[in-house]
């Protein structure tokens, strides 16, 4: 878990494992379903070296963030890097368009699912 006071107190570590945990077993489980939901979707229509830098290229994303946003206190789980790999594998699809015509609802509806899926498996969860 990334914590800013302990961050700034030299835990620098934190930048590369916060993603590694979370605050519950749902959230991991969220997590994880969340990958394999997209892995599933892009499986075919996308190159898995590909896929491999999209979910890197978020984690990384999140640690830049974690260490020049002040505003953020605390982080914990990856969902930053999941919305790498969906944002990588979408822009995958758009520039390679005429291969995949016809995908543009079905890409929609997973970007629908993926920002509402989890908030609402929580709400249901806990009520």
């Amino acid at each position: 878990m990334f914590v800013r006071a302990e961050f700034l107190a030299g835990a620098w570590w934190q930048l590369l494992t916060a993603q590694w945990v979370h605050v519950s077993w749902l959230h991991a489980a969220v997590n994880l379903v969340g990958l394999g939901v997209l892995l599933i979707t892009f499986n075919g229509w996308v190159a898995k070296r590909v896929l491999a830098v999209a979910l890197l290229g978020g984690y990384v994303g999140v640690a830049v963030v974690l260490a020049l946003d002040a505003g953020c206190a605390w982080y914990a789980g990856a969902s930053g890097a999941l919305h790498g790999l969906l944002a990588g594998a979408a822009l995958a699809l758009v520039l390679d368009a005429p291969r995949c015509q016809g995908r543009a609802p079905a890409l929609s509806g997973l970007v629908v699912v993926g920002r509402s899926g989890p908030q609402a498996a929580v709400a249901a969860w806990f009520g």
